[in-house]
């Protein structure tokens, strides 16, 4: 799990209770997650880490992970970062190995956004890196904050929605190597 870089200075004990809130939100929809492919690597205050995977496919396929941190919640929104799935490191924009997509009147927009070199992040409304982007300097947490854009279910559905179900199946080309003899499959004369 990434090091918290945001200090905490909100009541710790109502932010504690706001998260754990989250946290039993999350084990009652337990059994619906798992079956979408949706894996909890770790409950650890003030961090959710999970797992995606495309269920759906065979074999299902690791699609990302991502470590949602809550701190502060809910006077800020919560945080999320994209990271390895193994070894739970943030990943880099540009790393990801598949897109967010969100389909506007313009076409595919992506909703992970970061400059190069930087933590790759979700950029929805109620997601801290959003709120604090210049780019939305006039768009406050607070005219979403009771709506519920920041709650862990929203975060979950928005990551589900706009990455995993648009994933149709494998496009895979085939490597092989025999002691020091290497062949293309993708290359060989029909």
């Amino acid at each position: 799990m990434a090091p918290n870089i945001e200090p905490q200075f909100t009541d710790p004990a109502v932010t504690r209770a706001k998260f754990q809130n989250q946290a039993n939100d999350f084990n009652l929809n337990l059994d619906s997650y798992v079956r979408r492919g949706i894996f909890c690597r770790r409950i650890e205050y003030p961090v959710v880490s999970l797992l995606f995977t495309a269920a759906h496919l065979k074999p299902p396929a690791i699609v990302f992970a991502v470590d949602i941190d809550f701190t502060n919640y809910d006077f800020d929104p919560p945080s999320v970062k994209f990271i390895d799935p193994n070894t739970g490191e943030t990943l880099k924009a540009g790393a990801l190995p598949c897109g967010v997509f969100q389909i506007g009147p313009n076409g595919p927009m992506n909703l992970v956004q970061g400059m190069p070199g930087q933590d790759a992040f979700l950029c929805i409304p109620g997601i801290r890196e959003y709120h604090q982007h210049p780019a939305h300097s006039g768009d406050s947490w607070f005219l979403y904050r009771s709506r519920g854009e920041g709650a862990l279910p929203f975060i979950i559905e928005q990551l589900y929605k706009h990455s995993v179900v648009a994933i149709s199946g494998y496009n895979m080309q085939l490597n092989i190597a025999i002691s020091g003899f290497q062949m293309d499959l993708g290359k060989l004369p029909r």
